[in-house]
């Protein structure tokens, strides 16, 4: 029996907040209108109508509202007119928002504006109107087939500035009208027949609630403990999608920390767990209470088939890895150690998920996370960095000895046996998912100090193919996506952090939920639907925001026994909740089929080999994993007589990675065998992975080899393809080809302005936690001409005294560009890369220090400020505050000394532009006051012990012939000190926050309040 009925209590409208718009109420031309039972008729001859008329509605003109009506057409065209006026010198004439009920099926429920802007959004998009009336596209909605002469049910709900159209149920159309002095804020309703051919239109069941003070209220039923009840979120801010109903059901209790992962037991009880102590259960009572158990700082929680599953992460003590406990009816035994796993933090072990058909569970773990020892492994144990050119690695440090496999996704029995690697190549996946076809996916965290660098990866959706590796490496050596032994993602979504992701499988959600995958980010606070469709052997991808609203940094979510989405908020020691997402719109929720799974058989050589040829990317892909299981012996030979260009490529591929020792003369054989001139362009870019893993892996060609090479690719560049040019540039500038400076400089010189990628839309529609992106974007730096930089700084040359003005000058031009917080240190990495090929290049001057003489004064007199002090300074309201002077403050504090907002300050510290939606005043008042109280995992120092017994303290940012470059100062990372490796015992991470406290106790309350206003954004 479940138990959730504590949480649970029904939400009911009020019938009053309804009325019926009878016939009776709406007046028209009576020639053409007249009225049959309970059903509106309109008709009209061919001809009749010298221009469209209407039958209005006299009850008054809403604004925000829902109205539903059952309609049919026959004939031409009809619609529902809404927050209109009246059109002067026509009689019945109105000028206004439609819903469009037209034949062609992408105009039947678009938005159309009569007498106005005409077509605003067809059927299937989501679109924003900007202040200057260009039309963004935001996202694709679902557009199946109307047949118009039926009968449908058509849903108009307007908010503000939103709109939004249903047909039979299904959110079709939505449209943001940001365009100034165009639309009206309320107006008339009315029923349109179409000038021209003859029609018919019939309309009945017309109803409409209006949204306002009193008639948007939800009522709670009578619950047996008024503090396990739920507060309707509906008029929080927070957007929900249409159909959805939002509900907050409990804080997190003081001294129970933050809550990061959740799950439900066999008596459908929540179990979640702090991020650094310990886990809980929550009763029918609604309390939650320890569980007796040892472990705890779980990063991953699963309860299956009468055992707790528990990734141990972040806890003090006790041993990081799989844990299991055997629940009993006194509680749990005590917990076994299936996997110890050399890993914490942020970017350590993670979440865990069943298999479809429970024969498997499965772990994700991030990139700071060591591989154990695995009973087998899917992916070739081939794997290496694969860097045809020098990798620069973070310019400022981070993971920078993180190499290959970096994140990894392994699985296990339920008895804690037969561990077995499964993928590789992630950054920071914190979640894995199943989808209906029982294929799983994983949602991978971006580095967002690479923003404007070519080797950014958007967070995305990734279809985890058994034993692929997704290219993750550390600094400039990311794989791009067209790699061909890289599994590309289904989706790319853009900034964020990628927290919980989960099956619609068991929500009482409409089919296309319950076939989603729901995917959350932390940072803009954002559930997203990811809609998957088969395509080929692969997927495509569409998402759909479903929650979306500040001070929601969302961390896990479970589907309820009750058939709802439960998730929670918190991580980071943040103040901590416990959520609920319902579906209460009219569709059905009628369980969807699910699989569990296609049976894992192996293919023969005979018929991988077969694959290999094949047009589908990711049917090659598969195939060439499968070979590679296979000793080479018993298909390799093969090679020596193939023709088709993709068995070629990916075989060469395969062999480069698995025999090297045994293939090279066979492998430049058959490259040189292939016809360039007959490649399309993804054959081409293939080809040049091919002989640059030869390359890496079995040897640089010979001087006949390099000659037949610069033969074929040296007058294919430039191509005037963007990705064949950067593929082009990176193997000529390996091959050090002759004139590859002068037409790599060109290239660089005459880059058109960058192409802001197209994830910016999202960014824009969250304005406030985008404000930083945008501002950045203002001066988004020139993404392929540095990658050309990148390549060309491993050519010899000799230089010409021109060719190094003109890099010198190119360089001048980063000056006023703003990418992300490790932009600035890797281009000064590039200019030290130059300099080693080019001696009188030099370096620019280096960036001035921080004067402290220089930062605005603070007046003081000053204090040590409490958390609980400046929580009741900003209760008293920061409204209306000198935020031009908070930003003195914030610099007179030497905050921006570290600290990045809104595009300006350093880059040491986190970047705060976001942190009044992410998080509380106390927490924000924490952190100022206690820095070392959490301490991220990417702006932690090292704390390096020398032999000697003596201690360093800084942020390592390089490794170089022995040498570690350490930056001691967070004021000024641009001072470093090195150190020999041979002087260094151990290197762990400092549990001392860079940050000293203390800096922001100079203020006043008035200067405090500035300075919160600034930050907080109020």
């Amino acid at each position: 029996m479940f138990l959730l009925f504590f949480l649970c209590f029904s939400v009911v409208r009020a019938e009053s907040d309804w009325k019926s718009l009878t016939p009776d109420q709406w007046k028209g031309d009576p020639k053409l209108w007249h009225v049959e039972g309970d059903v509106i008729v309109g008709e009209a001859k061919e001809g009749e109508l010298k221009a469209n008329t209407f039958f209005i509605w006299q009850g008054g003109q809403p604004g925000d509202f829902e109205l539903t009506a059952e309609a049919r057409v026959m004939g031409n065209n009809s619609g529902i007119q809404y927050r209109s006026k009246p059109v002067d010198g026509v009689d019945f004439g109105l000028a206004g928002y439609q819903m469009d009920m037209h034949p062609n099926q992408p105009y039947v429920g678009m938005l159309y504006e009569e007498r106005g802007r005409g077509i605003l959004c067809e059927r299937g998009n989501k679109v924003e109107r900007t202040a200057s009336g260009e039309s963004k596209k935001l996202a694709d909605l679902p557009r199946p087939d109307i047949t118009l002469d039926q009968w449908n049910t058509y849903r108009i709900v307007a908010r503000g500035n939103v709109v939004q159209h249903y047909i039979n149920g299904e959110l079709e159309t939505e449209f943001h009208d940001d365009e100034p002095g165009k639309s009206e804020p309320k107006g008339l309703l009315g029923l349109q027949l179409h000038a021209g051919p003859g029609m018919k239109v019939e309309f009945r069941n017309i109803k409409m609630r209006e949204f306002g003070a009193e008639s948007d209220k939800t009522e709670a039923t009578e619950k047996p403990d008024d503090s396990t009840g739920g507060i309707d979120a509906s008029n929080s801010g927070i957007k929900v999608a249409a159909g959805f109903k939002l509900e907050k059901l409990m804080d997190v209790p003081q001294g129970q920390g933050s809550w990061v992962s959740i799950t439900v037991d066999g008596e459908g009880r929540f179990i979640v767990s702090d991020q650094y102590g310990k886990i809980y259960r929550i009763g029918k009572d609604a309390k939650s209470v320890p569980l007796d158990l040892e472990i705890g700082g779980a990063h991953g929680l699963l309860w299956h088939d009468g055992y707790l599953y528990v990734t141990v992460n972040e806890s003090e003590g006790g041993q990081s890895g799989v844990w299991r406990a055997k629940e009993t009816s006194d509680g749990y035994q005590k917990a076994e150690l299936l996997k110890a796993i050399n890993g914490r933090g942020e970017h350590g072990p993670h979440s865990l998920v069943a298999s479809p058909d429970g024969k498997w569970i499965y772990v994700v773990a991030g990139n700071h996370t060591d591989l154990p020892e695995m009973d087998s492994y899917i992916p070739s144990r081939a794997w290496g960095e694969d860097q045809l050119l020098p990798r620069n690695p973070d310019g400022r440090g981070h993971a920078r000895d993180r190499m290959a496999p970096g994140g990894w996704i392994a699985r296990f029995r339920p008895d804690g046996k037969n561990w077995e690697l499964y993928a590789i190549g992630f950054r920071n996946t914190f979640d894995i998912a199943f989808n209906t076809n029982g294929d799983l996916f994983a949602y991978d965290a971006d580095m967002e100090w690479d923003f404007g660098m070519p080797w950014y990866r958007p967070t995305r959706i990734c279809y985890v193919v058994p034993g692929a590796d997704f290219g993750w490496r550390n600094g400039t050596g990311k794989w791009p996506a067209y790699y061909e032994d890289s599994m590309p993602p289904v989706l790319e979504i853009g900034p964020g952090s990628p927290t919980g992701f989960v099956s619609g499988k068991g929500l009482k959600f409409p089919a296309r939920y319950q076939n989603a995958l729901f995917a959350m980010d932390w940072t803009f606070a954002t559930i997203r639907a990811i809609y998957l469709r088969p395509d080929g052997a692969g997927y495509e991808s569409k998402s759909e925001e479903i929650v979306a609203g500040a001070g929601l940094p969302l961390t896990d979510a479970v589907a309820g026994p009750d058939g709802k989405l439960y998730f929670t908020v918190g991580g980071r020691r943040t103040g901590s909740s416990l959520w609920r997402l319902s579906y209460v719109g009219k569709a059905s929720t009628a369980p969807v089929a699910y699989s569990e799974g296609k049976p894992e058989e192996k293919e023969s050589a005979l018929d991988l080999w077969k694959d290999l040829g094949s047009n589908d990317r990711i049917l090659r892909l598969k195939a060439r994993l499968g070979l590679e299981q296979i000793p080479a012996s018993q298909w390799s030979n093969r090679l020596a007589r193939e023709t088709d260009t993709w068995r070629i490529i990916d075989s060469v591929i395969a062999l480069a990675r698995v025999a090297p020792d045994k293939s090279k003369k066979e492998v430049w054989d058959a490259l040189f065998r292939a016809k360039w001139s007959e490649f399309n362009e993804e054959q081409k870019l293939g080809y040049l992975r091919a002989v640059g893993l030869v390359c890496i892996r079995i040897g640089a060609p010979d001087a006949e080899q390099r000659e037949k090479l610069l033969t074929t690719l040296n007058p294919e560049f430039p191509s005037g393809e963007a990705d064949l040019d950067a593929e082009l540039c990176r193997m000529l500038c390996y091959l050090q080809a002759p004139g590859i400076i002068d037409r790599t400089l060109l290239l660089m010189e005459n880059a058109p302005p960058p192409v802001k990628p197209d994830w910016m839309e999202i960014v824009a529609r969250n304005k406030e936690y985008g404000r930083d992106i945008i501002n950045m974007m203002a001066s988004y730096p020139p993404t392929a001409p540095i990658h050309y930089a990148y390549c060309l700084r491993v050519v010899k040359g000799p230089w010409t005294a021109e060719e190094t003005q003109r890099l010198a000058n190119w360089f001048s031009t980063l000056d006023n560009k703003s990418g992300g917080l490790s932009f600035k240190p890797f281009m000064d990495q590039f200019r030290r890369d130059f300099q080693e090929n080019i001696p009188d290049f030099g370096d620019k001057a280096p960036q001035k220090s921080v004067q402290l003489h220089e930062l605005p004064p603070i007046e003081g007199p000053g204090r040590a400020w409490t958390a609980d002090e400046i929580v009741a300074l900003a209760k008293e309201g920061l409204t209306g505050r000198d935020k031009h002077h908070g930003r003195k403050m914030f610099e007179g504090s030497m905050c921006s000394t570290c600290h990045r907002f809104d595009g300006q300050g350093g880059g040491s510290g986190p970047d705060l532009s976001t942190v009044g939606g992410r998080f509380s005043v106390h927490d924000l008042a924490d952190a100022m006051i206690e820095p070392s109280k959490v301490v991220s995992d990417q702006y932690a120092f090292d704390k390096i012990i020398k032999k000697d017994g003596g201690v360093v303290i800084g942020k390592i940012l390089n490794e170089k012939d022995e040498i570690l470059i350490i930056a001691a100062n967070p004021f000024d990372m641009s001072q470093t000190m090195e150190l020999s490796r041979a002087e260094v015992k151990e290197i762990t991470k400092s549990d001392m926050s860079p940050m000293p406290a203390g800096l922001i106790n100079r203020m006043n309350p008035e200067e405090m309040k500035d300075f919160l206003a600034y930050l907080l954004a109020k």
